[in-house]
């Protein structure tokens, strides 16, 4: 198959115009860089003195996404676990280009370790993530007031956490709304061994308003953690 005939004036064009260029110097390296640009384009710089105005990392980004991508091997590890994995030229240039003691001044000031934390976490895939504090607060809280089982591995997993969390959260605002709508007047009685009549009313509220089988005289037996709880 004999190849397409090319404009050969068109780029003839082209040729003459693209006589100019953008140069970067990292004078400390001694390395520079041209990028060549139309006669329009260097004149259109020139003329409004638009050099200091230009968009840098654009310009850099733009280019990065047309050249053959590069990669450098580095060294990953956490604990005894090790690893070596290829990254992109610019992520491994952006990472070393910070030194020990900027990354350690960095975690020093207020909140930024938790924020880096975060970065590392939102890297590790979604099943694996590790649960979040406020997600084990709340969760630690469910299972007290509802007296359930919650085992270490479901706690530290962010993924079974929020399972647990959806599982049981319509019976736990349940049961607090109850107990939020009877108020002082559920402690009072208590405390005047009114029982039977609180129970009655606390009963009555709680299966007019769910489907759940649930052992009730249990929940009530151990309504009184409820005084002390957090308000979520």
């Amino acid at each position: 198959m004999s190849e397409p005939l090319r404009d050969q004036s068109a780029e003839s064009s082209v040729d003459n115009a693209r006589k100019e260029g953008l140069t970067f110097v990292d004078p400390k390296a001694g390395k520079a860089i041209s990028l060549p640009i139309l006669k329009n384009t260097y004149q259109s710089i020139i003329s409004n003195n638009a050099l200091d105005g230009l968009d840098m990392g654009s310009i850099v980004r733009g280019i990065y996404e047309k050249i053959p991508r590069k990669s450098t091997p580095i060294r990953s590890s956490v604990g005894d676990c090790l690893i070596e994995k290829s990254i992109s030229a610019t992520a491994y240039c952006a990472l070393f280009n910070c030194t020990q003691n900027e990354i350690d001044n960095l975690a020093g000031l207020p909140g930024m370790i938790e924020e880096i934390d975060q970065i590392v976490i939102e890297s590790i895939p979604q099943s694996i993530r590790p649960s979040t504090e406020k997600q084990r607060k709340f969760a630690d809280e469910i299972r007290r007031i509802l007296k359930i089982d919650l085992d270490e591995a479901t706690r530290g997993s962010k993924e079974k956490l929020s399972k647990f969390i959806s599982e049981h959260i319509g019976y736990y605002k349940l049961v607090k709304d109850v107990i939020s709508e009877l108020g002082d007047k559920y402690w009072i009685r208590c405390q005047d061994c009114y029982l039977s009549q609180t129970t009655l009313e606390i009963f009555t509220k709680l299966i007019s308003n769910t489907d759940i089988n649930a052992d009730y005289a249990e929940q009530f037996e151990r309504l009184v953690d409820l005084r002390g709880g957090s308000q979520y």
